[in-house]
């Protein structure tokens, strides 16, 4: 049958997969199937021997066939075919039966174990150096020198320079290593650029409150983080967001993301409709506009002016 256990020697399959199990095979067990088979022929003796009509006379397939319709198949899981094996009562019938039953259980016993064994562990390497040597793959070089901090781990952890800090400044310049330091970005260099044009917030010593416009300022580079790094409104209610900002900036207050979302963001963009009106009034430009329905049957309207061919 092309099985490695000999456990198998005691069923007889048909090929023929069990139920709906697309991994294991219908096994049907022959001590009960031979039990079956003389069971009928001496149902059809007995049936003949009384005047009844018989069928004709059968082959010893047809008796195989008809046993196999009356005998119930069970999975072929080898751990369901020896527990059948096992409890089979067909087995304790004659010493011949229980000895063939003793002998399968035992060899299949002796070969699960030796498969066992010959299963690698997980300790043992995957590949020998001979192995290794026929597939050669690049060295890792090793960090670069200027790559390497210098300092003590004692003085590498993240947060020892921010405990230092009594208060914010975005004034403060901090230096960079040449090779960490980013790229400079064009929009910081434009003099059109409204980074260089915002009024910087001065630092202030202790918890003191700021005034009206540095609240202002706070609000709206707040709203440009969170626009430009794609996070929630819902992190300002997070208590991690808000114990940083109190511990390293006690004197800004923290809006809501309804404040957020809603008078921020309108002033937000009310300025850049009023900047953009402002260069383009007067001038040529190509229009371009959009709409669609948003997944809550909203009408939504896109547009573009296009200056540049003008």
């Amino acid at each position: 049958m092309g099985h490695k256990n000999p456990i198998w020697e005691l069923f007889h399959e048909t090929g023929a997969m069990y139920g709906s199990n697309k991994s294991n095979k219908a096994a049907w067990c022959k001590a009960c199937l031979r039990e079956m088979e003389t069971q009928l022929r001496q149902e059809e003796i007995t049936a003949a021997a009384r005047g009844a009509q018989v069928s004709a006379p059968k082959t010893d397939k047809q008796w195989e066939d008809a046993a196999i319709a009356r005998v119930p198949c069970i999975c072929g899981k080898l751990d369901q075919i020896k527990a059948h094996v096992r409890s089979c009562k067909a087995y304790a019938k004659t010493p011949e039966l229980q000895a063939q039953r003793n002998d399968a259980l035992t060899r299949s016993e002796a070969t699960s174990s030796s498969a066992k064994r010959s299963r690698p562990s997980d300790s043992q390497p995957q590949a020998s150096s001979s192995q290794s040597a026929a597939f050669p793959f690049p060295a890792i070089p090793p960090p670069s020198p200027q790559l390497r901090y210098p300092d003590s781990p004692a003085s590498l952890s993240p947060l020892q320079g921010l405990r230092s800090l009594t208060s914010f400044s975005p004034s403060q310049s901090f230096s960079q290593s040449p090779c960490l330091a980013p790229s400079p970005s064009p929009s910081l260099h434009d003099p059109e650029s409204p980074h260089l044009k915002r009024r910087r917030v001065s630092s202030h010593s202790g918890g003191a409150p700021w005034s009206a416009e540095q609240q202002s300022d706070f609000c709206d580079d707040l709203l440009d983080l969170f626009v430009t790094c794609g996070w929630s409104y819902n992190a300002l209610s997070n208590p991690q967001f808000k114990y940083f900002f109190s511990k390293y900036l006690p004197s800004a207050v923290i809006p809501d993301r309804r404040t957020l979302s809603g008078p921020v963001l309108k002033r937000q963009a009310d300025k850049v409709i009023t900047k953009t009106r402002e260069r383009i009034q007067g001038k040529l430009a190509t229009y371009t506009e959009d709409g669609w329905k948003s997944h809550t049957k909203k009408r939504l309207a896109f547009s573009l002016p296009d200056l540049t061919p003008f």
